[in-house]
Parts: structure tokens; sequence; C-alpha cells
């Protein structure tokens, strides 16, 4: 599974898969039709997507996004088996 295109205001803030980093993920290691997509915007902001596998279209849509403090953030890219960018360029000082 990929990220989904997806965009969204939460809190008064706009969070775009479009325009952020993808830094870590489980999409190849989760059986279970679920996957976890951690974020970084050009901001510093975090946010993760979390995606349901889906059989049809006509299922309704599982797929959301939640924005994370740096230290969530942190935590879940170590939880995550999946890391696309090194640690010291995810969560810069």
């Amino acid at each position: 599974m990929r990220p989904l295109r997806m965009t969204a205001l939460i809190g008064g803030k706009r969070y775009s898969t479009d325009l952020a980093t993808l830094i870590a993920d489980d999409a190849e290691q989760n059986p279970e039709g679920k996957s976890q997509f951690l974020f970084r915007t050009k901001a510093g902001d975090y946010f993760v997507q979390h995606r349901t596998y889906a059989e049809s279209c006509f299922d309704a849509a599982h797929d959301w996004m939640q924005p994370m403090s740096e230290v969530d953030a942190l935590m879940l890219y170590w939880e995550l088996p999946e890391r696309l960018v090194p640690v010291e360029q995810a969560f810069p000082k």
C-alpha cells in the first residue's frame, strides 16, 4: 500500500501529502491491511496518514490524517519498520 494523495485542514493548519516529505511507514510489513505513513512538512510539522485497505471502491473511506507533536512523531518513527529518511534529517535540531 502507498500513501494516498490527501490534503486536510486540521486545527487551522493545512496538511498535504503532496507538499510534505514521507519519512517512515509500515506499508510493506503490515498484513492486517492497515498502514501508517509519517510525514514532515516544510515548516517542520509532523502528521501521520492512516490507511485501510478496501476491497472495493464502494467501501466507505477509512483513510485519515492526524497531526503529531515532534515527540510523538519521533516515537512513531522508531516504531515503523521502514525509515525512508535518516533520523538526523527527519528531526533536525
